[in-house]
């Protein structure tokens, strides 16, 4: 009775054990999503997020793609990975988000920009915040 509820759970899931075993998604570091989806709502920095940027291509989809828009994509995801590596590297999460402060950060168009922007003993640290006179007050 066992093997069978399992065996049915497995079909009506539509997984095997190898399925099974790896994950649909990529790990997502939700500070990093919202920063992001922040950034993209309320800016005009022209990123966006979605969850569906963390979802892993299966070999079959990827074969079935174009190979520019297959490669174009796995592009996109490797940088997105990327940049959330960063992100949490170098991110103080005990000061507020700032857009200006990782502007750098979200704006990189490639992984080599990443490297060239931020070093591993480089840690982002956050803009001064402003006086309402418009002069720079150091936090």
């Amino acid at each position: 009775t066992t093997t069978t509820t399992t065996t049915t759970a497995a079909a009506a899931s539509g997984s095997d054990d190898a399925t099974a075993a790896r994950s649909k998604y990529h790990p997502c570091l939700y500070g990093y999503f919202r920063a992001v989806r922040f950034a993209g709502d309320l800016t005009d920095l022209g990123v966006e997020i979605q969850v569906q940027d963390y979802e892993r291509q299966d070999q079959d989809d990827a074969a079935a793609d174009d190979d520019t828009t297959g490669t174009s994509q796995q592009q996109q995801q490797q940088l997105l990975l990327a940049k959330q590596a960063m992100f949490e590297q170098q991110a103080d999460f005990s000061q507020p988000f700032s857009v200006e402060t990782y502007r750098p950060l979200l704006l990189a168009s490639s992984v080599s920009d990443l490297v060239r922007q931020y070093s591993s003993t480089t840690t982002i640290s956050p803009a001064p915040e402003k006086e309402e006179g418009g002069s720079s007050v150091s936090p």
